[in-house]
Parts: C-alpha cells; sequence; structure tokens
C-alpha cells in the first residue's frame, strides 16, 4: 500500500505539463489567426463603419475571447457609444439607448452620450404624456426645448403642447389660465 501511493502523485504531474504545452501552442495558433481579424476590426473603426465593426468584433470575441482584451474592450466601447449617438438621433432612440448601456458595461460615458440619454428621456416622458395630461407634457417640452432645442422637435412640440394645454383649458371655461397658457 505505501507503495502505491507515491506512483498515483508522480503520475498526473506529467500529463499537467504536456497540456500547458498544448495551451500555449493553442495560444500561438489563435495568434496568428487572430491578429489579421484584428487588423480588419481596427481599419473598421478607424473608417467609422460602426455596424460591421460591431458584428466583426463580436464575432472575434467568440472566437478569441482573452486575445487583447483591453484593445477589444476598448473598439466595442467606441463602437458601441458611436452607435448609440448615430440612433439616438434618428428615429431609433431606443436602440441608441441600448447601445449605450452596453457601452456603460465597458466604462464610464462620455458626457455627450449622457445629455442624450437624459434628452431622450424628456423625449418619452413628453410623448408619453402628449394627449394624456397637456400640462404635465408641457413641462417636459419645456424641459427638452431649454436643454436641447435641437433634439427631436422639441421647441415646436413644445408650441403644440401648450396650444393644446390652453385648449383644454378653454374648453373647461377656465379662462384665465388659458389666456397666460396662449
Amino acid at each position: 500500500i505505501a507503495a502505491a501511493d507515491p506512483e498515483p502523485t508522480a503520475a498526473p504531474t506529467e500529463p499537467a505539463a504536456a497540456s500547458e504545452e498544448e495551451v500555449t501552442t493553442t495560444e500561438e495558433v489563435g495568434d496568428e489567426t487572430a491578429l489579421p481579424e484584428l487588423r480588419t476590426i481596427r481599419r473598421l473603426v478607424a473608417t467609422e463603419a460602426w455596424e460591421e465593426a460591431l458584428s466583426a468584433l463580436l464575432a472575434f470575441r467568440q472566437l478569441h475571447p482573452d486575445y487583447e482584451r483591453v484593445e477589444t474592450d476598448q473598439l466595442l466601447y467606441d463602437t458601441y457609444v458611436a452607435l448609440g449617438l448615430q440612433y439616438v438621433n434618428s428615429d431609433k432612440i431606443e436602440l441608441g439607448l441600448n447601445y449605450f448601456s452596453q457601452a456603460e458595461r465597458l466604462g464610464n460615458l462620455p458626457q455627450e452620450a449622457l445629455d442624450y440619454r437624459v434628452w431622450a428621456d424628456l423625449y418619452f416622458e413628453g410623448i408619453a404624456y402628449s394627449g394624456v395630461n397637456w400640462a404635465i407634457a408641457s413641462g417636459y417640452w419645456r424641459d427638452l426645448c431649454a436643454a436641447a432645442p435641437f433634439f427631436k422637435d422639441s421647441c415646436e412640440r413644445l408650441d403644440g403642447a401648450l396650444e393644446n394645454y390652453g385648449d383644454q383649458l378653454a374648453y373647461l371655461m377656465d379662462w384665465c389660465p388659458a389666456i397666460s397658457i396662449y
């Protein structure tokens, strides 16, 4: 029995050393295939081909999760922020906000993205209350118009909300507040 104990402890030592060599060989092969892909991704980000860069980055990280992780995280962060800014300024505001959330998992958002997030929230609140409660809707549109008059026709929406709020008060024959609103 005493002779059997040393043999099991010696046996696992040799296969562990062999598996470390295999890992090193696998990483070297991965590096050779990963480098051209990473160069392509860098070029896509540099040329601001954000959609293609995002697809390539996500596929790259699936294949090579630990290769140049700091750099790929930064490229992914930059791509998410750029796509967020692109979409938050379009009709796909929710998608832009989603990209901001993804970027925030990788680092702090730049002030521009934070501003757009606040403006989008005000926009959605204004939309939610428009036609339901014109007094509250006009408050949100007023805040958005003051902060970002260029964002989603916020000042025109404020004018419309105030006009509808005045009409609502006039319909209720509450003339004094209606006059001040008009």
